[in-house]
């Protein structure tokens, strides 16, 4: 048995020999490839050091084939950050990677040149001091001479005692006087100068201009007047110094500051300038003239006025227009004295009656320029106060025509002579026509017509007529168609005033005389009214006797030349002509 362990050892241990020798005339035949990185896969490395690669080994057998590597390198050692370093042969790659830190580090924090401003505060961000990316900034010796109220060159020192180094930074004063320059003709007089501003955008973040404007380059400023001018400097820390120049040279030249009216009154337009200097000469709408006020013989609402003054500086101004607020009231001679009345202000037009002389009228009225009738009224709805309104409705625009009673259903307050025509123009032009009652206000553009009679409808036309008190500011108007009866009633036509809304009654201003002037009016009646004027329509006309008062302005249409009077008012004062020619007023 012994024999057998023995035989079987020494099998083995031939077995083992006779592998060895196999294994190593194999290696010596065939030698093993060695590809392996030389140092750590992973390195931290100091920012800005100079970068040495370790590279890699490779070898087979003894032979040494490194120069085949292909090595990719994208370390930045100026920038912290990751980077990769690869060596590829053939199919296989290695990997090192290279982290790029502030390991160790002395250098100045911020500028090493410092422009300050006077006075200014400098925060000093003094230095970076690393070992091992360990601050020792509290080991760092600072020395400064820096005294920022006077003006000159100041240094910092840092000493680093560990690596035995020193840093300086140098610290320039000044006024900036030679960083901000403002560049101008100080000798020549002019109408404006143009300041030439240059800065140093190195030394100075920013300036203010005196009119409140930021800068950051070079610029310029335009002065047109003398005086004093402030700028504001700001330097890289923020702080600030006023730099102030004094002009004294330029011509001072007020530019035209100017506004002009133009009021339009009685057919007419002046214009009235106003200008902040003397002005040499004005052109109103291409008309020369060397007076501020201009009037021209029409009325004239887009009006421009150029102006020149002595420096030869023109301004084109626009006039604002002002239609003086006015009411005109046009008694026409109709032929007839059939109470033709033609009521116009700024913002309406009424026309009444009319009679029997409709081709004078609509004549008058044209020549007046008329083209849009706000209101026709018909006193009463008889024939020789009525009759016009069918060729009025015809030749004008008319928005409306009221009456005192209805004139398709008027029984025996009228005639198929009085209304026919009329009915046949207002249906022919799509007239609206009405009934105005009694007591009642009504609003016509700026008038208030308040109507006190008739309270009721008859077959005496004549007491069918229209009393109304016409209310311009504080003017005041009686118009009395044929009345009659009515009007001796003063206490009644008092009460239905008030009713109607007018609560100082039956007082006026003027009276249009009623029935053609051939009706007898009672003291009583006049004394309650107290006009101070009355307009007679007839050539029959009563006399200062007739009228029981001297003291009242008594206009006679028979004594009119043209046969037509003319009322106006500004709403206080009332003025009245005599003669009257309706071209003279044509709008």
């Amino acid at each position: 048995m012994k024999e057998k362990a023995l035989k079987i050892i020494i099998y083995i241990i031939m077995f083992l020999a006779i592998a060895f020798l196999i294994l190593s005339f194999t290696d010596i035949l065939s030698p093993k490839l060695v590809f392996e990185l030389n140092g750590d896969s992973h390195i931290t490395h100091n920012l800005n050091d100079e970068y040495k690669d370790l590279g890699v080994t490779l070898k087979k057998g003894n032979t040494d084939l490194s120069s085949e590597v292909v090595v990719t390198n994208n370390v930045d050692v100026k920038n912290i950050g990751n980077y990769v370093v690869t060596y590829s042969y053939q199919n296989q790659i290695l990997t090192r990677y290279v982290e790029v830190k502030k390991l160790n580090s002395f250098e100045l924090n911020g500028d090493e040149e410092v422009y300050l401003l006077i006075n200014g505060t400098y925060p000093d961000p003094k230095v970076e001091a690393l070992e091992n990316e360990i601050s020792y900034l509290d080991e760092v010796v600072i020395n400064s001479n820096l005294d920022s109220s006077k003006k000159g060159d100041y240094k910092i020192t840092y000493t680093s005692n560990k690596t035995n180094k020193v840093l300086e930074r140098n610290v320039h004063v000044s006024d900036f006087d030679e960083y901000f320059k403002i560049n101008y003709d100080e000798k020549t007089v002019q109408k404006e100068i143009i300041l030439n501003i240059t800065v140093d955008n190195e030394k100075i973040s920013k300036y203010i201009l005196p009119d409140g404007s930021t800068k950051t380059s070079n610029s310029n400023f335009t002065i047109n007047k003398n005086g004093e001018y402030q700028f504001i400097i700001y330097d890289k820390y923020n702080n600030k110094l006023e730099k102030k120049i004094n002009i004294t040279n330029v011509k001072i030249i007020e530019p035209i500051n100017a506004s002009c009216q133009a009021i339009i009154k009685d057919g007419s337009t002046t214009i009235e300038v106003t200008a902040n200097k003397e002005i040499v000469k004005y052109v109103y709408n291409g008309v020369e003239k060397q007076e501020k006020t201009y009037t021209v013989n029409s009325e004239v609402k887009n009006n421009k006025v150029v102006l020149y003054d002595s420096d030869n500086q023109t301004k084109e101004i626009t006039c604002t227009t002002k239609v003086e607020e006015k009411l005109e009231i046009h008694f026409i001679a109709s032929g007839f004295y059939d109470d033709a009345i033609l009521i116009r202000s700024n913002k309406a037009t009424i026309f009444m009656d009319g009679g029997r002389g409709k081709d004078r009228v609509v004549n008058y009225l044209k020549e007046l320029k008329i083209s849009k009738i706000d209101y026709l009224i018909g006193s009463h709805t008889e024939y020789d106060h009525i009759n016009a309104h069918a060729l009025v409705m015809r030749t004008f625009k008319v928005d409306k025509a009221i009456y005192p009673n209805n004139i398709r259903k008027c029984g025996c307050s009228c005639d198929n002579n009085d209304v026919l025509d009329v009915i046949m123009a207002a249906n022919a032009t799509n007239t609206p026509t009405s009934v105005q009652l009694v007591p009642s206000k009504l609003t016509i553009g700026d008038m208030q017509l308040y109507f006190i009679a008739p309270t009721s409808i008859g077959c005496n036309k004549n007491n069918n007529s229209f009393v109304f008190i016409l209310v311009y500011g504080n003017n005041k108007f009686m118009f009395t168609g044929d009345a009659d009866s009515v009007l001796h009633n003063t206490t009644n036509l008092t009460n239905l005033a008030k009713k109607a809304g007018l609560s100082s009654g039956i007082d006026v201003d003027v009276l249009k005389y009623p029935h053609h002037g051939n009706q007898m009016l009672d003291t009583k009646f006049i004394n309650a009214l107290s006009p101070e004027a009355i307009i007679v329509p007839n050539y029959n006309a009563p006399r200062y006797g007739q009228l029981g008062r001297k003291d009242i302005l008594l206009y006679r249409q028979s004594d009119s030349k043209t046969g037509n009077i003319l009322v106006t008012s500004d709403g206080n004062k009332i003025t009245y002509k005599m003669d009257v020619v309706a071209s003279t007023y044509a709008k």
